[in-house]
């Protein structure tokens, strides 16, 4: 069965000078990124608080950054302030994405002759790229929705996909969080999404700054819960009594659990938490 993953859109980036204009609008090391794989990343506004978190990898002469559907206009538009003079073109792609595992990313190195250790390839048509926080999967971009026709590769659903998420701990921000935390409280410190080796960037020196205090006073967890009787959206909070003490970022229901990932303050990461009404617990 073939699905795209439909929860992400494409900003294709171009011109000689897009390496060095991403290495200042970003938390990852543009210079380090490994040609196989798909980067995670995130761009920031000056406040150090996460305006999009983004995979970013190359693709011929392109950036791709593989961003949540509904944050990539304001981050096209957030991104086009800085180019003044610079040698960037920002589009949106509409090239299509599918989600594989490891091993159907394998047969489909197979399937197309193509011998890869890394699994992974280029082509102007295609292109295959591991995910370096968790290389269980892999991003297909195609500019053909019907690439994978009679080549008998199995895609992720966008469920599947969002499932890997969680159990992996990858924040994607979606609208309702957008500009909320800072890259250290959904732990991109701790799944090599920031560079503390690299020069400035928008909102680096507030990172650098929590970093240095080694003090950061919420972190991501993953959440579980009994399913509720409604979707539980990115943006809900998490409560302690009547008091707010974290954000959810994503979540799931899966056989009658809710599966999350849900910002929450330390000193409250051991109280009786719910969300939506529901007890939950931390992982």
């Amino acid at each position: 069965q073939t699905t795209k993953l439909d929860h992400l859109g494409i900003i294709e980036l171009q011109g000689n000078d897009s390496a060095e204009f991403l290495q200042g609008q970003m938390t990852q090391d543009i210079y380090s990124i490994e040609d196989s794989k798909a980067t995670l990343t995130s761009i920031l506004n000056p406040q150090g608080r996460i305006i999009s978190t983004a995979f970013i990898f190359k693709w011929g002469e392109s950036f791709i950054l593989m961003v949540s559907n509904e944050v990539r206009d304001k981050l096209i538009a957030w991104l086009s302030r800085f180019i003044l003079r610079s040698e960037v073109q920002i589009t949106q792609s509409e090239d299509y994405v599918f989600g594989l595992n490891q091993e159907n990313a394998r047969k489909l190195c197979v399937a197309l002759n193509i011998d890869s250790k890394d699994v992974s390839f280029e082509s102007d048509a295609s292109c295959l790229k591991i995910i370096e926080a968790d290389d269980e999967r892999a991003f297909l971009v195609s500019r053909s929705e019907n690439f994978l026709d009679n080549l008998s590769i199995s895609t992720l659903t966008t469920k599947d996909w969002k499932m890997a998420d969680i159990n992996a701990g990858i924040p994607t921000i979606y609208r309702e969080n957008i500009e909320k935390f800072i890259p250290q409280m959904v732990n991109l410190d701790l799944i090599n999404g920031i560079s503390f080796s690299k020069g400035c960037y928008t909102g680096q020196e507030i990172v650098a700054r929590v970093q240095h205090k080694g003090k950061v006073k919420q972190r991501m967890f993953h959440i579980t819960g009994k399913a509720s009787n409604k979707k539980i959206d990115p943006g809900t909070a998490i409560l302690f009594e009547d008091t707010k003490v974290g954000t959810v970022i994503e979540s799931l229901e899966d056989n009658g659990q809710m599966h999350a990932l849900g910002v929450i303050k330390n000193d409250a990461s051991k109280k009786r938490l719910v969300v939506d009404g529901t007890e939950i617990k931390l992982y």
